[in-house]
């Protein structure tokens, strides 16, 4: 959440704000991971990505680790800070948290994120847990519904 205002406070200057997230398209949706540092964001997109080529489905890293962000027409847009070694960007469907698994409800709700004042889904799932939160993911995908 600290992360989002500081953000917030950067996008006001003009400059896209740079966030601790992952980003990926995962065939249309563009998906958001946000967790704290080991807490398996890079492993759980790479293992979405591989899910996906197992289905031939299209899949894309945008930006590991670092990512930029802005706010367009009223979506958000994810790319990577450095635009030489970037795939482009992707406009974000969806913001996957990754939360301590003591945490988590059985079967957790989807809510909304704000992001930059765009409102977007959120989506809780078990961290270092690639598998239950690649299910739970592919699920929210095959199952959308409005913000």
């Amino acid at each position: 959440m600290k992360a989002m205002k500081r953000a917030d406070k950067m996008n006001s200057s003009g400059k896209n704000p740079v966030i601790h997230a992952n980003a990926l398209v995962y065939g249309a949706s563009g998906i958001l991971i946000r967790g704290k540092s080991g807490s398996g964001k890079t492993t759980l997109m790479l293992n979405l990505i591989e899910n996906a080529r197992n289905r031939n489905c299209f899949a894309a890293i945008v930006s590991d680790d670092q990512t930029a962000i802005s706010c367009h027409n009223g979506r958000l847009l994810a790319h990577r800070p450095d635009p030489v070694h970037s795939i482009g960007s992707t406009l974000i469907d969806m913001v996957v948290e990754l939360i301590d698994p003591k945490l988590m409800e059985r079967l957790p709700d989807e809510t909304n994120a704000t992001i930059l004042e765009t409102k977007i889904r959120k989506l809780q799932v078990p961290a270092n847990d690639e598998i239950a939160a690649s299910r739970l993911i592919l699920n929210a995908i095959a199952n959308p519904r409005d913000t």
